[in-house]
């Protein structure tokens, strides 16, 4: 009796423990691509040269590279900062979400990388070339979003989706 007891009581609790891995998943994902993209914007700053982020949704990946010919193109003499990964089911993408986060009006968001060309700049000053949004989500409809909102003075912000009230925080 009591052992059946138990049984009920994990099986009660198991989608929890289930939800809690994916959005820590998630939440850990965004934080180390802060970390990585923090990365690349102090080795702009401490070389005194631009660092381009190029993100490849479709491989579920990005990379960092010094830019020293300044074409946003990585050659054979250009040093990798970093080649990263996304953790298993997390990805580039925009189902079911609106933005852009920072809008008053939200839209439909067709693309899950919204910088030009997927990619963008670290200036030797730290700060990134253009306006853009990468959005990442997990299984369960769980996202976040970084942007730069500010090219040239701004610096990146993370921002969480919540599903319930339809907006960006």
């Amino acid at each position: 009796m009591v052992a059946g007891l138990i049984l009920i009581l994990l099986a009660l609790a198991l989608p929890g423990f289930s939800r809690y891995w994916e959005v820590n998943r998630l939440n850990a994902a965004v934080q180390t691509m802060l970390s990585n993209l923090d990365r690349g914007r102090y080795r702009a700053i401490a070389g005194n040269r631009e660092v381009v982020v190029r993100f490849q949704p479709k491989q579920r990946s990005y990379r960092l590279f010094e830019d020293l010919d300044g074409n946003g193109l990585r050659g054979p003499s250009e040093p990798l900062v970093g080649a990263y990964s996304l953790p298993n089911q997390v990805n580039f993408d925009t189902s079911g979400l609106s933005g852009p986060p920072a809008a008053a009006t939200p839209r439909p968001l067709p693309d899950p990388v919204t910088f030009s060309g997927d990619r963008f700049t670290f200036n030797p000053e730290g700060y990134c070339n253009q306006m853009g949004t990468v959005y990442l989500q997990n299984g369960s409809g769980d996202a976040a979003a970084i942007s730069c909102s500010l090219p040239g003075v701004g610096r990146l912000r993370r921002y969480a989706w919540h599903r319930s009230k339809g907006v960006w925080e």
